[in-house]
């Protein structure tokens, strides 16, 4: 009897999660958008384009900003995928010229600066809170640690070695480091040039095959500008 009454119980409950959750992703979709369109967004706005009334939106977000990290994760779920479509080592056969690591870095180049431009006020709403919001905060390091999990070995195939290289992890870095440089409106009005390009992914290609351990040039202290 008691059985059957907490199997009763899973199955009432569980069409409400559901619910919940798809109610959720459509609240989340429609933050993007929101930002998307306007580069900035209210609740109502929100509740508008997900079919639902404003206490709805208050139900599954506490505030604003915490709308705003969802919506920020969701759009890093996205570049943490398409890191790991394009950066797969299995896409790499130096033997192929169409699948060296020059051709891959160009194809990742591509694809990375088109959805910064798709996204551009999104991450410009979230980049903006970073410093305030704990949310947004946490979601950038956290995805990341993520993009890094598809890096580390990108890195090591294109240096032929194990992640075990003690060279790979910092290269690795330093090429989500670049990553996000190409968040920049300068590449995404489509007026940077083919010797533009061809210049970043010859840095990228640089890039992955450094050795860390050269001596860098002597740090300047911290302070003013020189």
């Amino acid at each position: 009897m008691v059985s059957d009454f907490g199997e009763t119980l899973h199955h009432m409950a569980a069409p409400v999660v559901g619910k919940s959750a798809r109610t959720r992703a459509r609240l989340v979709a429609a933050t993007r958008a929101a930002i998307r369109a306007r580069g900035t967004f209210t609740a109502a706005d929100v509740a508008a384009r997900a079919e639902v009334v404003p206490a709805t939106f208050y139900a599954h977000f506490a505030s604003r900003g915490d709308a705003l990290a969802a919506a920020f994760a969701a759009t890093l779920d996205e570049v943490v995928d398409l890191v790991g479509a394009h950066l797969d080592p299995a896409r790499l056969d130096p033997a192929r010229p169409d699948r060296g690591a020059p051709a891959v870095l160009a194809a990742f180049v591509d694809a990375l600066v088109d959805f910064f431009a798709r996204e551009a006020r999104v991450f410009r709403a979230a980049l903006g809170d970073l410093a305030t919001n704990p949310g947004v905060r946490a979601t950038y390091r956290a995805h990341e640690e993520s993009a890094m999990a598809h890096l580390v070995p990108f890195v090591a195939a294109v240096r032929g070695t194990g992640p075990d290289d003690p060279a790979v992890v910092p290269v690795a870095r330093a090429l989500l480091v670049a990553g996000q440089g190409l968040d920049n409106p300068l590449l995404f009005t489509g007026e940077h040039s083919d010797a533009e390009r061809a210049v970043l992914v010859a840095g990228l290609c640089a890039l992955v095959t450094a050795d860390p351990r050269t001596p860098p040039s002597p740090r300047r202290p911290p302070g003013r500008p020189a």
